[in-house]
């Protein structure tokens, strides 16, 4: 599968690649099915958010988020600290689905030292209309959340029903 993604889906890295599935072998998670990495190497302007079908190798590309004290454009800085509005790097496992502020959600949960805290400011993926096309045609870029990983609500109901229940992401930087 991994040679089979560098030569169809070059746009995803190979070292978070190597990375998640390395992760999704060492560990016990429930959703073995898909894989997601979100590259913070590429502008919030593309489809940075790669959704690996594990049994077909179908890649799904989507708009996605960081947080806005992480940058404009580009995300730069990153931190797992409360109130730094900042994305927090490493591997994550869905949790729960909820209905939050935003409406429907999905719990992440940190399993890295970059991004322990994760629950406790937050961090979820959510739908967000600054993560949309329409959005990124009037303004150049999508919009920023406060650290999540925030995607279209056209596309958010997909992406939980797939990636929920236990599934390995890696929001990744090079």
């Amino acid at each position: 599968l991994e040679r089979q993604l560098a030569h169809t889906n070059p746009e995803i890295p190979r070292a978070a690649l190597q990375k998640a599935l390395n992760y999704l072998d060492t560990h016990d998670v429930r959703n073995r099915r898909f894989l997601t990495i979100i590259d913070m190497d590429r502008p919030n302007s593309e489809r940075r958010m790669h959704i690996i079908d594990l049994r077909t190798g179908k890649v799904e590309n989507y708009l996605a988020a960081h947080g806005k004290g992480s940058g404009a454009l580009y995300a730069k800085n990153f931190s797992d600290r409360t109130n730094s509005h900042q994305t927090s790097l490493g591997i994550y496992v869905t949790g729960d689905e909820y209905q939050g502020g935003k409406g429907r959600a999905l719990q992440l949960e940190g399993m890295e030292a970059t991004n322990r805290s994760a629950a406790g400011r937050a961090i979820v993926l959510h739908g967000a209309s600054y993560g949309s096309d329409s959005f990124l045609r009037a303004n150049g870029r999508i919009g920023a959340s406060w650290g999540c990983p925030a995607v279209d609500f056209k596309y958010r109901a997909l992406i939980i029903d797939e990636i929920g229940n236990g599934s390995v992401m890696l929001i990744y930087r090079d």
